[in-house]
C-alpha cells in the first residue's frame, strides 16, 4: 500500500496500521491506535490535519507524518501534542464536546508507559483529570479491557489519569 492511496477512507485496521507505519512513521501501537481512533471521528483527512497541527507546534509545519526523531522528539512528546490538539478539536466542537474523554484515554496509556497496550487498562480518566480544566464528563461506563479484546466492569475505580 502506498501513501497516496490512503485517502479512501474504506481501509481496513489492518491496512490502516500497516499504512500508519509506512506513511505516517508511528511505531508503537498505542500511537497507532490513537491514530486510527482520531480517523474514524474525524475522517483521514481531518486526521491528518491533526498531525500537521502537532508537528506545527512541535517546530515542523511542513512535515506531513509525525516529526518522531526529528529534532530529538520522542514519540512520548509527540502523541501527547497530537492528543493535545485532538482534545482541542473535540472540545471546541458542541457535536464531539463529550468525547474529549475518549482522548483521555490515551492520554492515560501515554502517561503510564502502556506502548504496546500488553497490558490491560482501565478507561477510568476523564480529560479533567489529565488537563486540569473543566471540561464535560462523557458518562463512559468503565471498563477494564485485556489486550485480547475481552473486558469487564470493575466493582469500584477511581478516576486518575496516572
Amino acid at each position: 500500500m502506498t501513501c497516496c492511496r490512503l485517502g479512501t477512507f474504506t481501509l481496513r485496521v489492518h491496512e490502516f496500521l500497516q499504512a500508519s507505519h509506512n506513511c505516517l512513521d508511528a511505531h508503537r501501537t498505542h500511537t497507532k491506535a490513537a491514530l486510527y481512533d482520531a480517523s474514524i471521528n474525524h475522517g483521514f483527512d481531518g486526521m491528518k490535519d491533526l498531525i500537521r497541527k502537532a508537528n506545527t507546534a512541535l517546530g515542523n509545519s511542513g512535515q506531513v507524518a509525525p516529526v518522531i526523531g526529528y529534532n530529538g522528539i520522542t514519540e512520548s512528546a509527540w502523541l501527547q501534542k497530537f492528543l493535545e490538539k485532538r482534545r482541542d478539536v473535540l472540545a471546541a466542537d458542541s457535536t464531539w464536546v463529550e468525547a474529549v474523554d475518549r482522548v483521555a484515554a490515551y492520554e492515560k496509556q501515554r502517561r503510564v508507559g502502556n506502548w504496546d497496550l500488553g497490558t490491560a487498562l482501565r478507561n477510568d480518566v476523564r480529560a479533567r483529570d489529565c488537563w486540569g480544566t473543566t471540561y464535560p464528563a462523557s458518562g463512559y461506563t468503565v471498563r477494564n479491557i485485556n489486550p485480547d479484546g475481552t473486558w469487564s466492569t470493575p466493582s469500584s475505580y477511581t478516576y486518575s489519569c496516572q
